[in-house]
Formats: structure tokens, C-alpha cells, sequence
């Protein structure tokens, strides 16, 4: 099969389709690989890394459209680019349609068959091609939040992690799964206070996170609690009752105040997930 990588034209993408190990797994197995000059620039690819990996380099998207079975990218197709897809094309991307119908209309009329990387299931019904945007994002909101918090950008002056001398910044991370699990690693990481707030915990990541800080010495220290509305297993009840009275035991958690708190969030979304 003949692969086509454009370069990304939306605004501040600097991503591309494929990197040049992925070029080489491809050519290395009979395939063709054509790619737009300049495409890898964004992230420190150059064209020789590319020819290296075995593809060819061509000056312009329009050559990559017009001679690949295949288009593999990172973003949805731009009205310039669906205008160039053609019956029978393959397109490999990230797509949310949702909220776009100008796109899906036009997609529908080029013919092409369109695979969106975020509906791509497992046989055991993940998302495997979403996880990773999330697991980004997820880590990516607790560097934001920490930058807002900077008195240079109207923030209240708060270092996440505190210094000896002032406590750390509380963060509250509502929902456990894939995002906020990984906001939860890096708060931690961060030397946050991290309460997790999710009305069905057996989808919840946080239990590694409970894992690994019961098997660390540094991070036992670390006030965290992880608080569950919905359902959960007798072994799972038992990690959560060892780490929040550890932590209740340590003293760095104020019991009646933390805890109240919580309930009152709790009961927030339990009403919101009733309706």
C-alpha cells in the first residue's frame, strides 16, 4: 500500500501522521510511504530522517493526496485537504465529527472511507488511540493550572507543592478516568494535596495510584484522598479505608473539615448523576 503524511495545516498543530520509526515498521514490511517536505519539522524530524526511514519526499500536500491509497494524519482534514480526498481513499485521523457537520457532509461526498483514531475499540472495549490524547491532556491540565497560579499571570502566588514552612495547594480532580487519573499522577508527583471526586470507582486508574504510594515511602506522605459515590468491591473499600486513615493517622489531612467537604461534594454528584 502507497501512505500518504501532509503536513498539518490547522492552526498551532505541529504534529505529524508518523514519525520516522513508524515510516521504517511500514517500508520494512513491503509498503511505500510518500511524505510532504518539511512535514516533521514541528517536532524535530527532518526530510533526510524521513528518506532515511525509506520514504519519499514530495514538495506539496496535493502530491501526497493524489498518489497515496492512504492519508495518515493527526488532525481532521481542513476544507483544503477534503477537497483533494477521492473515492476509495483511506483516512487515518482523529476526526470528531460531533460537532462539525460542514466536515462531516464534505467527508461523506468525497467517497473516501474515513477511520476516526478516537473510535478505534479494542477487543475488550477500550479506546486505545484516544487513551493517549487523554493521558496527555490529563498531565497537561495540572502544568496549565500550576502556570495560573504564577502571581505573573494574576494568579495567587501558590507553588502546588509548598515549601517548608507553607502547605500545598489543594486540587480537587473531579471524574478518575484516563484524564483525570493522570492529572492525579502528576499533582502527586507535583507534592499536592489531590482529592479525587468519581461516582463509580471500578473504572477509576486511581487504585494504582493507591498502589504505588502505599509502595513508596516518599509518596505515603502525600495527602491524598480518593472518594467514591458508586459501587465498589470489598478489596477496593480496603485500600481506601488503609490510605485515608493513614493519612488521618499522619495528620495531614483535617478530618472534619476535608471530609465534610467531601460528603457535601459527593452528595452534588450523586443528585447530578440520578437525573
Amino acid at each position: 500500500m502507497l501512505i500518504g503524511i501532509p503536513q498539518e495545516i490547522k492552526n498551532h498543530e505541529y504534529r505529524v501522521g508518523m514519525v520516522p520509526a513508524s515510516v521504517q515498521e511500514l517500508t520494512s514490511r513491503g509498503h511505500k510511504v510518500v511524505v510532504e517536505t518539511s512535514a516533521g519539522n514541528g517536532i524535530g524530524f527532518s526530510d533526510e530522517d524521513y528518506r532515511e526511514a525509506g520514504a519519499s519526499i514530495v514538495d506539496t500536500a496535493a502530491e501526497v493526496f493524489a498518489q497515496a491509497e492512504m492519508i495518515v494524519k493527526v488532525k481532521e482534514p481542513q476544507a483544503i485537504e477534503r477537497k483533494m480526498l477521492r473515492p476509495g481513499q483511506l483516512l487515518f485521523t482523529y476526526l470528531h465529527l460531533a460537532p462539525d457537520p460542514e466536515q462531516t457532509n464534505d467527508l461523506v461526498a468525497s467517497g473516501s472511507t474515513c477511520i476516526a483514531y478516537e473510535t478505534v475499540t479494542s477487543d475488550r472495549g477500550g479506546l486505545p488511540l484516544l487513551a493517549p490524547m487523554s493521558e496527555v491532556a490529563g498531565r497537561m491540565s495540572i502544568q496549565a493550572g500550576a502556570a495560573c497560579l504564577e502571581k505573573s499571570k494574576e494568579g495567587r502566588g501558590m507553588l502546588l507543592g509548598g515549601v517548608p514552612g507553607v502547605e500545598p495547594a489543594k486540587v480537587v480532580i473531579i471524574g478518575g478516568g484516563v484524564v483525570g487519573s493522570n492529572a492525579a499522577r502528576m499533582a502527586i508527583g507535583m507534592g499536592a494535596q489531590v482529592v479525587i471526586l468519581d461516582l463509580f470507582m471500578p473504572k477509576m486508574d486511581g487504585f494504582e495510584i493507591i498502589d504505588a504510594m502505599q509502595a513508596s515511602p516518599d509518596l505515603r506522605e502525600i495527602p491524598v484522598i480518593v472518594v467514591s459515590g458508586g459501587d465498589i468491591t470489598s478489596t477496593q473499600q480496603e485500600k481506601l479505608d488503609s490510605l485515608n486513615h493513614h493519612l488521618l493517622q499522619k495528620g495531614v489531612l483535617d478530618s472534619d473539615e476535608l471530609l465534610a467537604t467531601l460528603e457535601r461534594s459527593l452528595n452534588i454528584l450523586k443528585k447530578k448523576g440520578n437525573k
